[in-house]
C-alpha cells in the first residue's frame, strides 16, 4: 500500500498494535449488512482501479514535466543563438572598417 500515490499524503495508514486482517474482516462484515457479495466485490475492483489510475496519472505528469522541461530547454537555446548572433551582427556593424 505505500507505494500508491493516492495513499502517500494521508499521515497514519498503518497504526502498531492494529491488525489489519482484523479490521479488514470488522469492514466486510459491516459492508454485508447493506451489500451482496457482488457488490462489495465490485467496490473492491474499482477502489483498485481508482488507485491505478492514481499511479498512471502520477507517471504521466512526471512524462509532461519532462516533455515541458525539454521543451524549455530547446526554446532558451534558440534564444541564446539569436541572440548570440544579433550581438555578433550588432558587434560587426560597430567595428571600424
Amino acid at each position: 500500500m505505500e507505494s500508491f500515490n493516492y495513499l502517500q499524503g494521508g499521515g497514519r495508514y498503518n497504526e502498531a498494535g492494529i491488525p489489519d486482517a482484523e479490521g479488514l474482516q470488522d469492514v466486510l462484515k459491516a459492508m454485508s449488512l447493506f451489500f451482496d457479495e457482488e457488490e462489495v466485490d465490485n467496490f473492491f475492483k474499482i477502489t483498485s482501479a481508482i488507485l491505478h489510475l492514481g499511479e498512471v496519472a502520477s507517471t504521466l505528469t512526471l512524462i509532461l514535466m519532462f516533455a515541458i522541461t525539454l521543451a524549455y530547454v530547446f526554446v532558451l537555446k534558440y534564444i541564446l543563438i539569436l541572440t548570440s548572433m544579433a550581438i555578433i551582427g550588432s558587434f560587426r556593424q560597430h567595428q571600424p572598417g
